[in-house]
């Protein structure tokens, strides 16, 4: 593994870090039990800097995963219980907690700064480990990019969203969808291209759609992706967007 104490830039600047935001999403997670579900989902132990506000996080998970009651008073029997209370600031720090009532006013907000901070710090140390490997001068250069590479995926992937469904879901959904277009046969059922063979074929471009567009090179797919995406924008009012890799 790397030492990534190498790095002597700015190794005495503060890390990202918020502790009012990170006091603020606790509070809000034992006064509501819908920030408590969200912040649950949306965020780990990690995205805590301080020890003390780490280790409320993860009781309270604890205590939601074997269906106990999260209140100040149940809270602090559990700490006590694990040897932790008095490492977290005491049963005050707890009741503080409890009873900062504005924590819902933007507690969504701070889940976002709690986001940003845990990124950069990760974003710090990944930088600190790749400088580090490049001091090695290692013969085989391609090897590092592709360490370095791997690292910055590992930072942002916590963002990437899995999307999968079952082919239950899928058939159902599409069921719905096909049921209401058979009740609408008289209208189109997507953003129209103004090409009228094609638009009789694909009854309009719709959501979730991929089309491709095939043929030999030279021929003219993007001049004809281009202008289905202008009459688009033109005739029926959307607005478009363009990615090409060319």
């Amino acid at each position: 593994d790397v030492n990534p104490t190498r790095m002597r830039a700015n190794q005495d600047a503060a890390m990202p870090q918020d502790p009012e935001a990170e006091a603020s999403v606790l509070s809000a997670m034992m006064v509501s039990t819908e920030a408590l579900q969200e912040c649950l989902i949306e965020l780990t132990p990690d995205d805590f800097y301080f020890p003390s506000n780490r280790t409320v996080f993860t009781a309270m998970r604890e205590m939601f995963d074997k269906n106990m009651p999260i209140d100040t008073i149940s809270l602090a029997d559990y700490l006590k219980s694990a040897g932790e209370l008095e490492r977290v600031g005491g049963r005050s720090f707890l009741l503080g907690l409890g009873n900062n009532s504005l924590a819902l006013v933007g507690w969504r907000r701070h889940v976002e700064m709690l986001h940003r901070d845990t990124t950069l710090r990760k974003m710090i140390n990944v930088s600190a480990q790749i400088t580090a490997l490049a001091y090695d001068a290692p013969e085989d250069t391609k090897e590092v990019v592709d360490r370095a590479e791997r690292m910055l995926l590992d930072v942002t992937n916590r963002d990437v969203h899995a999307g999968e469904q079952s082919l239950e879901e899928i058939m159902a959904d599409l069921y719905e969808e096909l049921g209401a277009n058979a009740a609408n046969h008289d209208r189109p059922l997507g953003v129209m291209t103004g090409f009228p063979k094609i638009d009789e074929c694909l009854l309009g471009l719709r959501p979730g759609q991929m089309i491709v567009i095939g043929a030999r090179p030279g021929v003219g797919k993007t001049s004809f992706a281009l202008n289905l995406l202008l009459h688009a924008g033109k005739f029926s009012g959307k607005t478009v967007v363009f990615f090409s890799l060319e």
